[in-house]
């Protein structure tokens, strides 16, 4: 069988086949070029119909691939001409001191002039009350596994839905999250010791978020007012935690205000030590 021989037998057998012949024989005896261009017409029509097919199912394919992470996956690092930054005292690394860019995604970089980026801020200075970055854009922070230490108050009333923390960051500082409005679900890394006073106050869409298995300590007021919050994560490894009180006041109240808190998840947090409101 020849080429055409065969693709005229596929197109024969798709199920488009004799489309084109619905145009009344009157049309086609006055017109009979229409005739010769029936063949064609079908196999046109049938072909747009296949290529049609195809495209949407790689479409398809390549959306399921790509999924909810693609723009992250395309997204890079953003570049240090976007930051004001300095040497940290020890002069082994970066501490960046601003963010002048706009990027919805706001990649880190690991590295600044062939050294690591360590710090955000300067988590020595416990007097910063306002973030060092923040801009309506701001959606998603990814922050390097070479970041130690972040200050007071870093990433406050930011419009952050998403943060990635890196593995060896050991504090969450006071208001260092507070009133990220936005804010949904956090997942903190096992090695947090810390979650400081107002760390997360008022962040009131809040819903979900773990206590890691080496925490130790709670600030005061650290979840206050996130009353959306339903699915707190407690390890079983955890065994006791210190709620220190919260400033200016004789209680902690980390979880005041957390009304959708389950009663198991409550009854837990008194057995760690938790003795206040929620």
């Amino acid at each position: 069988m020849s080429v055409k021989e065969k693709v005229n037998t596929f197109f024969d057998k798709l199920p488009f086949k004799g489309m084109a012949e619905k145009i009344p024989a009157e049309t086609r005896a006055k017109a009979p070029v229409l005739n010769k261009a029936i063949p064609f017409a079908n196999q046109i029509a049938c072909g747009l119909v296949v290529v049609l097919l195809v495209t949407a199912i790689v479409a398809c394919s390549g959306g399921k691939k790509g999924g909810g992470s693609s723009a992250k996956s395309n997204a890079k690092a953003a570049p240090a001409s976007d930051f004001k930054y300095e040497l940290t005292d020890d002069k082994k690394g970066v501490r960046i001191k601003a963010y002048t860019g706009n990027a919805p995604i706001l990649i880190i970089p690991a590295t600044i002039e062939d050294l690591p980026v360590m710090e955000i801020g300067d988590p020595k200075n416990t007097q910063v009350i306002y973030p060092i970055i923040v801009y309506e854009a701001l959606r998603e922070l990814v922050l390097p596994e070479s970041v130690t230490a972040i200050a007071n108050a870093a990433f406050r009333e930011n419009y952050l839905t998403k943060v990635t923390f890196p593995k060896g960051l050991k504090k969450i500082p006071e208001r260092a999250f507070m009133a990220c409005r936005l804010l949904e679900t956090i997942n903190l890394p096992d090695g947090i010791e810390v979650i400081e006073a107002t760390a997360f106050l008022a962040c009131n869409n809040l819903k979900t978020i773990n206590l890691p298995t080496g925490l130790k300590e709670i600030g005061g007021e650290a979840f206050n007012g996130c009353e959306e919050l339903n699915n707190l994560i407690i390890p079983d490894s955890l065994s006791s935690i210190k709620f220190s009180l919260a400033e200016f006041s004789s209680k902690n109240n980390a979880f005041n205000g957390c009304t959708k808190l389950p009663l198991k998840t409550r009854s837990r947090l008194e057995d760690l030590g938790y003795k206040d409101k929620f």
